[in-house]
């Protein structure tokens, strides 16, 4: 949970299938019931044309889904990813290319067969480190979850040196299992809060020290007339002036 986002893991295949059913015709209606342009929602994007979908994607405040998967994990703060498995079929356009590339090599005729295949899809996020060098992401962050053990990336980018601009490249520990915001308990996945104190080292005072004396009488201070005048004002409430 952070403070513009929720990670939450569904009973269900969708969030739709998840609804009570007392709430379904409220869902409902807040989807597809108002389809007006004065219309202003506050939970969910409608989906009743294409105008008020895209109107209400770019609406902040409301409850959008920016990623589904089927396995998600979360090592620490800012470093997680998201896998999604989908069946993928081989287009009718691909294969007619694949016929006519072998009718242009002039190889004999053979009969293609339509198998789809699996594919894994993938959305992280590991702060510190450059995303496009990770080769396996979906590897390191199994590995960093099963050993406990700190994962290293490398990070690449510019720097103003000299009166120039330099590349640099550096080795990090970007993929750490430490997560230092709640207590993680045995089974990996529950956590509870951490218990701290502001001040958990109570403060020690000698005794032997004599406190400093403070002299609180109150000692009149020189004034002139301009000073007098005005706390005059002040204690009359401005009336003499105004007179």
């Amino acid at each position: 949970m952070d403070t513009d986002s929720a990670y939450m893991a569904l009973s269900g295949p969708d969030l739709a299938s998840v609804i009570r059913p007392e709430m379904k015709d409220a869902y409902q209606r807040a989807l597809t019931g108002c389809c007006r342009d004065d219309f202003e929602p506050d939970w969910i994007p409608r989906t009743c044309c294409t105008k008020h979908a895209k109107y209400d994607k770019r609406t902040p405040g409301l409850f959008k889904v920016e990623y589904e998967g089927d396995v998600m994990i979360g090592l620490c703060s800012k470093t997680y990813i998201v896998q999604k498995t989908k069946l993928v079929h081989t287009s009718n356009t691909k294969m007619a290319a694949f016929r006519l590339l072998r009718r242009a090599k002039k190889l004999p005729v053979k009969r293609l067969i339509h198998r789809p295949r699996l594919l894994r899809e993938v959305k992280f996020s590991s702060k510190g480190i450059t995303k496009r060098r990770v080769k396996a992401p979906m590897t390191t962050f199994r590995h960093v979850l099963n050993t406990q053990r700190v994962g290293n990336g490398t990070l690449k980018g510019f720097r103003a040196r000299n009166n120039g601009i330099s590349t640099y490249q550096q080795t990090r520990n970007g993929f750490s299992y430490f997560y230092c915001k709640r207590r993680v308990l045995e089974d990996g996945v529950s956590t509870v809060p951490l218990d701290l104190e502001l001040c958990p080292v109570p403060m020690e005072i000698d005794e032997s020290e004599k406190p400093m004396e403070v002299d609180e009488t109150i000692t009149e201070v020189d004034l002139d007339d301009n000073d007098r005048y005005l706390i005059h004002l002040l204690e009359t409430n401005f009336e003499s002036d105004s007179e």
